[in-house]
């Protein structure tokens, strides 16, 4: 027997391996790893976190995304993108921290 549950997210999500850095609102690093997926509302976040998950309600996340194409160098440019999140979840995955992250504002 299956049962059908109620999606509650309101965007489709999509796999991703983006390095990620996860930092305080003042620029302190809390710690790094990988996008998990991300959407248009917030990213799942995994991290190297020695120390616990980080007991902050809002963090920056600081993702290295691939940019346009560069015809010279055959390969795609890379560029960063930052946003504002709030922790809506922690998840411990072994020595590993998942954190469930939804985008406030985007940074420039």
């Amino acid at each position: 027997m299956t049962v059908n549950t109620a999606n509650r997210r309101r965007s489709m999500r999509a796999a991703s391996a983006h390095p990620a850095v996860v930092l305080t609102p003042g620029g302190r690093v809390l710690a790094r790893g990988r996008a998990a997926n991300i959407s248009g509302q917030g990213a799942f976040v995994i991290v190297n976190c020695p120390k616990g998950p980080p007991q902050c309600s809002e963090v920056v996340i600081e993702m290295e995304v691939p940019g346009a194409s560069s015809p010279r160098a055959g390969r795609p440019d890379k560029r960063t993108v930052r946003y504002l999140c709030r922790v809506v979840r922690t998840q411990t995955l072994g020595h590993l921290v998942g954190l469930g992250l939804q985008f406030l504002e985007k940074f420039d």
